[in-house]
């Protein structure tokens, strides 16, 4: 009976223990996720500073012809 209290009380902890590294990894993915979208995000904001650049360079451009 003793042997078997010990055999389920380990199995409880060792469920304890991967419970709590799936917690972890969870909590990783989702740091990871964030931070792809942040790299992302970088990335668009630059794309569209460059885009906005390149109209006010277009639109100076076609004033100058218009003159």
């Amino acid at each position: 009976m003793h042997e078997k209290c010990l055999a389920i009380r380990k199995i409880i902890e060792e469920c304890g223990s991967i419970s709590r590294e799936i917690d972890d990894l969870t909590d990783e993915i989702e740091i990871e996720s964030q931070n792809a979208s942040n790299i992302r995000l970088e990335e668009l904001m630059t794309d569209i500073n460059q885009i906005r650049q390149e109209n006010e360079t277009l639109f100076k451009e076609k004033e100058t012809l218009n003159k």
